[in-house]
């Protein structure tokens, strides 16, 4: 009787044993896991971000800002918040480069804020700089036709029969695209009904080239085919009737 109470708490407690072994394993694993989590979240909340845009509140240690976009489609950007401490450095860029306090920003001011985000999105800034604002790039190409030219412009129309005045800067390069070779020519060589394909910006609806390329409707002598001229006339010879309906190959 002694050695069957002996053995069922043998494996009473063998069980039990292998029990508190997974239970351990599980609570290492899962602490495991949680520490790979943390340890991603500290590394993506360490890396330095930057909020850029345009000061739409202020407060004590907060600061609102409408984020900038780089579109110019006229689109409003989302609101980011920024939070600010006494380490927080201010500085003014423009002309003249200088530190200042919070109080001396402004709502409608332009700022570029960098420090690192905190798991609510709010930018815990290191430094501030107040400038100017960005102003989406106004570069544009254009292909179309010269269908008026003079001595220091062209007018253009597009394959829709849209109409564009272009003006040569002082640096502009022309370049004629003939037989599949580049040539560097002058901006009066360019003849009414040229194709062109012209880089730069829009200015006051002047459309300003920096740099042209020419593809001229005329072709060159050397791509022209030249037949020379035979001796003597050869006869033709008499056509031949043949049976078939179609004719013979």
């Amino acid at each position: 009787m002694k050695k069957i109470t002996v053995i069922i708490l043998s494996i009473i407690l063998f069980f039990l044993t292998v029990k508190l072994l997974k239970a351990e394993t599980a609570t290492s694993s899962s602490e495991s896991i949680r520490e790979k989590v943390q340890e991603k979240v500290t590394q993506v909340l360490s890396n330095p971000k930057s909020y850029i845009g345009t000061i739409t509140d202020i407060s004590s240690t907060t600061i609102q800002i409408r984020k900038f976009l780089l579109d110019g489609e006229g689109k409003t950007g989302e609101i980011l918040q920024i939070s600010s401490n006494q380490d927080t450095v201010f500085v003014s860029v423009g002309k003249s480069t200088k530190t200042i306090k919070l109080a001396d920003i402004a709502i409608g001011d332009f700022i570029i804020a960098m420090g690192y985000k905190n798991g609510n999105s709010v930018l815990n800034a290191t430094r501030i700089l107040v400038t100017e604002a960005m102003k989406p790039s106004n570069r544009i190409s254009v292909f179309a036709k010269a269908s008026k030219v003079s001595k220091n412009s062209l007018e253009l129309t597009s394959s829709l029969n849209e109409k564009l005045i272009l003006e040569p800067t002082n640096l502009v390069s022309v370049i004629a695209l003939v037989d599949q070779k580049e040539t560097k020519i002058k901006f009066s060589d360019i003849e009414t009904e040229d194709s062109i394909i012209a880089f730069g910006i829009m200015n006051n609806n002047i459309f300003e080239a920096r740099k042209i390329y020419v593809i001229s409707t005329t072709p060159s002598a050397s791509s022209t085919p030249s037949t020379p001229p035979s001796a003597k006339p050869t006869a033709s010879p008499k056509p031949t009737i043949s049976s078939s309906p179609f004719p013979t190959p």
